[in-house]
């Protein structure tokens, strides 16, 4: 049975991605015309300079010259401080990033036994790995009656959904290994999944907890899904 989740992260849909996007290249395409327009007015002056005597001044370095002018023009060194900050923070706050951050809540009682009854699933980044953990109501089962699954959710970097990799715990072992580790306490199963497995340009959006259980009753247990998320972005 689906529960409900229990923090919420509103990403920003494919249309708005590709609006700031282009307003992003048209911002920069106008900086890069600024900045030319700037460096051909400087040379210019520089060619039309009067001559002066040279005199060697070795605290006069570039920094300080550089120093001068700027106190001289500062609305012009504030033009240019805020064309080369901007682009760099929209390039780097728009940089692909895991969501790693995950809670799943499902209610308890939803199917009758209670050790497919899924009580929550969760991940967070530690290191390396990204720990996933699921709690049921009863005891985590190690024989062949009871399966449980923890699949992490993939989409690439164009936010199109690429896989999922599908821990299964099954008779006491791990289905499919991915160099993973494993803990179970009584009722909370604890799998690390090292982050090197993802391909390049692809990341984790979302979680999902499956329990199944085929004896006395034949039983399934599900928490939400993160099918439709979108890939995470460092600030937005």
């Amino acid at each position: 049975m689906q529960g409900t989740e229990t923090t919420v992260t509103v990403p920003t849909s494919p249309v708005q991605q590709q609006t700031l996007g282009f307003l992003s290249m048209i911002f920069i395409g106008l900086v890069l015309v600024l900045v030319l327009v700037f460096l051909a007015r400087y040379l210019k002056n520089w060619k039309n300079r009067p001559e002066e005597p040279f005199e060697p001044d070795e605290s006069r370095s570039v920094l300080s010259l550089l120093s001068s002018k700027a106190r001289q023009r500062p609305l012009l060194t504030l033009g240019v401080v805020a064309i080369i900050l901007i682009p760099s923070i929209i390039v780097v706050g728009r940089t692909p990033v895991h969501r790693t951050n995950i809670r799943h809540i499902d209610p308890e009682g939803d199917v009758e036994n209670p050790n497919i009854d899924i009580l929550s699933v969760e991940s967070h980044l530690s290191g390396s790995n990204i720990v996933l953990q699921m709690n049921v109501a009863g005891n985590i089962q190690n024989d062949t009656s009871y399966q449980y699954k923890l699949r992490i959710i993939v989409k690439d970097i164009d936010d199109r959904l690429s896989a999922d990799y599908t821990i299964t715990y099954y008779n006491g072992t791990l289905g499919q290994q991915y160099d993973t580790s494993l803990s179970v306490e009584n009722n909370t199963l604890i799998v690390h999944f090292p982050i090197s497995i993802f391909p390049p340009d692809h990341y984790m959006v979302g979680l999902e907890g499956v329990t199944d259980s085929l004896s006395p009753l034949s039983e399934t247990d599900k928490t939400e899904s993160d099918w439709n998320r979108t890939i995470a972005r460092l600030w937005f």
